[in-house]
């Protein structure tokens, strides 16, 4: 039994270390979408519409993201915080910003449906 643990916690480390170097690169001001299930699209700030949003993708202040019907997806934030929109929810990523303090700002417009978050605690603060 723990060496399936153990292959199973390896098989899950491989599965998401990419998705972690591709969309974060440190960077405070954006979240990568970590996970989709069915159907999640996007909307840039730049406009264009809404659009199929996959793994990997990156998404910044003025961006939404939407589910459908028995869809959800996950964002990954730069300090490891997760989000996970359940079905039929939509949101707009209203912030995502370090105070001169190193506070991370990190807020969002919830329209539509649930949200449910795993917060990371900030370091000393």
């Amino acid at each position: 039994m723990k060496t399936f643990l153990l292959i199973l916690s390896c098989f899950f480390v491989l599965q998401w270390t990419p998705v972690h170097a591709k969309t974060l690169d440190a960077a405070t001001s954006q979240a990568g979408v970590a996970s989709t299930d069915n159907r999640v699209e996007k909307s840039l700030k730049a406009g264009g519409g809404w659009v199929v949003c996959q793994v990997g993708d990156v998404l910044r202040a003025g961006d939404k993201l939407r589910t459908a019907q028995d869809s959800s997806a996950s964002l990954l934030l730069a300090d490891h915080s997760v989000m996970r929109l359940g079905p039929n929810t939509e949101i707009l990523i209203v912030d995502l910003t370090e105070q001169e303090d190193g506070c991370l700002v990190r807020r969002f417009q919830l329209s539509l449906g649930r949200v449910f978050s795993d917060v990371t605690p900030s370091a000393g603060k």
